[in-house]
């Protein structure tokens, strides 16, 4: 880091690099602005498209009058157009970076690509991405080609990495916090004062600034259970979930299953698809009939969200 001075100001520069994996981030299959094991070092710009979606604003021309009706705005999908040098030890290495990088691109064209900005802050943001065709590949000499792909996400809203809280169990009939006392004594966890407490609420970070889908997952026995988000937007199944039961709610896909079976029939009145607003939310597991069962639990697996 160095201090240039300019008038009566000084700033402070320091040279930064953002790596771009295509690939899960833990083993990614590319990473662009790094040298990989082969010897081959790739070099790309910020893909255009990353600072942010287009966004749709649909209108309705007023009758009789100037201006029109503006509908809901909405996020279009991202595109993400990415242009890059890559630079090989051997001519025999560059033919074989090109194979990689279309099999990065192209070798699961049914599945959904995991597209990362490693480095970038506050935490790792990424995308599910697909790819638009094949890649451009020009070689400039026997070892540097220049490449150019472009990528299309669906759902244009940026995610860290997922992580699962939980699980929160039901209260007990003694309130809020406690278990039972059981033929065999109290059930752990134990507390400094004796006696134990239940998680019958979590708290679900979301560091970003836009509401989050997550995956909420309740197994049973739970009568008439509900997942409710703080004191707002609830989820609800107007059916008793036996011991073996599992219900699941997928925000995203939009779907709520028992077993495996969608039971919209079962949908609770008032019941929406709860997404994690920005900053966080407190998540309960209830029973409308009041259920106490211990065994019973939900867990909420979700990741933060940026524009």
């Amino acid at each position: 880091m160095s201090v240039l001075a300019a008038d009566d100001r000084a700033y402070l520069t320091a040279g930064r690099r953002t790596r771009y994996a295509l690939g899960l981030p833990e083993a990614p299959l590319i990473v662009l602005n790094d040298a990989d094991t082969y010897g081959c070092m790739w070099a790309c710009d910020v893909p255009d498209g990353w600072d942010s979606p287009e966004v749709t604003t649909p209108s309705d021309r007023r009758q009789g009058g100037h201006g029109s009706y503006l509908g809901e705005s909405t996020y279009e999908e991202r595109v993400l157009a990415f242009e890059g040098t890559v630079t090989a030890p051997t001519p025999a290495a560059l033919d074989d970076a090109y194979r990689r990088l279309l099999r990065a691109l192209l070798g699961q064209l049914s599945s959904f690509l995991r597209y990362t900005h490693l480095d970038e802050t506050p935490a790792a943001m990424g995308l599910w991405v697909r790819p638009t065709g094949k890649p451009r590949w020009r070689v400039l000499d026997d070892r540097v080609a220049d490449f150019s792909f472009t990528l299309v996400a669906e759902d244009p809203i940026k995610t860290g990495s997922a992580a699962v809280y939980g699980p929160v169990r039901l209260p007990t009939v003694g309130g809020e916090g406690g278990y039972p006392m059981g033929a065999s004594g109290a059930v752990m966890p134990w507390t400094s004062a004796g006696g134990t407490i239940a998680v019958t609420v979590v708290t679900v970070p979301n560091a970003g600034d836009e509401d989050s889908h997550a995956i909420y997952t309740v197994t049973g026995p739970v009568p008439r259970p509900r997942i409710q988000l703080g004191r707002g937007p609830y989820v609800a199944l107007n059916t008793d979930l036996g011991a073996l039961d599992v219900w699941v709610v997928d925000t995203a896909a939009g779907t709520s299953t028992v077993n495996g079976v969608n039971r919209y029939d079962a949908w609770g009145a008032g019941s929406t698809f709860p997404l994690i607003p920005a900053g966080g939310d407190e998540v309960r597991l209830r029973s409308a009939t009041g259920g106490t069962d211990q065994a019973a639990g939900l867990t909420v697996t979700t990741a933060p969200s940026w524009k």
